[in-house]
């Protein structure tokens, strides 16, 4: 069989592990701020920004919801009907094996397994509804991120007096997102937890701080795991507080106004995080759905050996077929119910 519940739970895992990055990136987007300054590229930048933040909000509303209806659901909903019918198809196989095969319950052996099919159709069906969803989101994502960045490679370009500090914060702020998208990864790939909630941190990085903890510029940062990843986490933030300080440091001789110039890149830093997330849970969720066409191929093929059975034996090469497929749908079922109960919780964390 080809259908293996590690296998399964495994992509389900990555699915999931990219959609709570994903929900906690949108986050990171809500948190950034910029103070307003008298330039005539701030209304421009802020209106950008303030896009970013609109698209996000819904899916953070969203699409952890999109995910446990569309996917999470459909999947137990498909465990649940072969639980249901595992009994009565046991029970056509058992009689075919005493008394032989006959027409009445090869039909009855055929319709029973054929009522299998609808929710693991289901399943490619909504995945794809999902992936459909998922890339409205990337699309509607990408204008606001696109214009910000023109915007600020714009507004860096005209400020050549200050060449070389740009230069310098944005190499920082380059080995910071790189760093982040490591750490990112590190996360990801942690051993999952049985039964702990969904842990999101979301750092506010003050990046043009002033006396008051208060910052000209505030970068959002989220992350978050199913995963026992607490000193992940915190190794994380102590990379992120390393990077910070840099780029403070690089700002000591320059005004308020000159700080936010120099440190604007850090505002498109969040949504391109956004952009990453969407590519990784789109794959994880194709595999899945390759998991389901495959078996359902499976089952289609299990069917049509039944139907052109000559013999008893025929019959029950397909009824162990059956049995292992039930085998591993509950173990799938069990490891989604897990993963239905399971609860966002958010801790916030000011890198100042």
């Amino acid at each position: 069989m080809v259908f293996e519940a590690n296998k399964v739970n495994k992509n389900i895992t990555n699915g999931m592990g990219a959609m709570v990055m994903l929900h906690s990136s949108c986050q990171a987007v809500i948190e950034d701020e910029i103070q307003q300054v008298t330039s005539p590229w701030y209304q421009t930048l802020d209106q950008e920004l303030g896009a970013a933040e609109n698209v996000v909000i819904d899916w953070r509303k969203n699409g952890f919801l999109y995910f446990k209806q569309d996917i999470l659901a459909e999947i137990a909903q498909a465990g649940a009907t072969f639980s249901r019918g595992r009994a009565n198809i046991e029970r056509i196989f058992g009689e075919i094996r005493s008394s032989g095969l006959t027409d009445t319950l090869r039909q009855q052996l055929i319709t029973a397994m054929s009522a299998l099919q609808p929710p693991v159709t289901n399943l490619s069906a909504q995945t794809e509804v999902y992936l459909v969803k998922l890339k409205r989101f990337q699309e509607d994502i990408s204008i606001p991120h696109e214009n910000m960045e023109a915007t600020i490679a714009q507004v860096q370009m005209r400020e050549t007096k200050l060449k070389a500090e740009i230069e310098a914060i944005n190499q920082h702020l380059s080995n910071l997102k790189n760093q982040i998208a490591a750490d990112r990864t590190v996360i990801a790939k942690a051993k999952e937890a049985r039964k702990a909630d969904i842990v999101e941190t979301i750092f506010g990085v003050l990046l043009a701080p002033v006396t008051g903890g208060a910052s000209l510029i505030l970068a959002g940062i989220g992350v978050a795991s199913i995963a026992e990843a607490e000193d992940k986490i915190n190794k994380m933030q102590s990379q992120i507080v390393e990077y910070q300080g840099q780029i403070v440091s690089e700002q000591k001789e320059l005004s308020d106004d000159e700080k936010i110039v120099t440190t604007l890149n850090a505002l498109s830093m969040s949504t391109e995080f956004v952009l990453g997330d969407i590519s990784n849970l789109t794959e994880s969720l194709s595999a899945l759905r390759v998991e389901w066409d495959v078996f359902n191929g499976e089952l289609t093929g299990v069917i049509q050996k039944v139907q052109s059975a000559k013999t008893a034996a025929d019959v029950a090469v397909q009824g162990a077929w059956f049995l292992a497929a039930c085998k591993e749908w509950e173990a799938v079922s069990a490891f989604v119910i897990n993963l239905q109960q399971r609860q966002i919780s958010t801790s916030r964390i000011q890198v100042s």
